[in-house]
């Protein structure tokens, strides 16, 4: 990626949060794939069952700013979360899934 960029200019995946979601495949390796979050519902359950739609497990670092946007100062991400979603633990690092509703 460094050879697309003009001189002295730094590329880190972060600047792509709530732009791109990233993935990961056997075939292709890491993946960034463009994302609207403005076209998102704006109903916490609707924007969720969208999300997982798109990818069935998502790491709290790539989600949170898809649903950041929706919350206010008596919710939180983690709330939302914990309403819909089921979490849990790999390498470290929380990943959510959607309860079947």
């Amino acid at each position: 990626m460094s050879k697309l960029l003009p001189i002295g200019l730094i590329f880190k995946l972060e600047h792509l949060r709530g732009l791109a979601i990233f993935g990961e495949t056997a075939a292709k390796g890491r993946t960034i794939q463009f994302f609207d979050g403005k076209e998102l519902p704006i109903e916490p359950k609707k924007r969720l069952h969208q999300l997982f739609t798109i990818k069935p497990s998502w790491c709290f670092e790539d989600i949170e700013p898809f649903i950041a946007d929706i919350c206010d100062s008596k919710t939180s991400v983690e709330e939302i979360l914990a309403k819909f979603c089921f979490c849990s633990k790999r390498d470290n690092k929380k990943f959510y899934t959607l309860k079947l509703t």
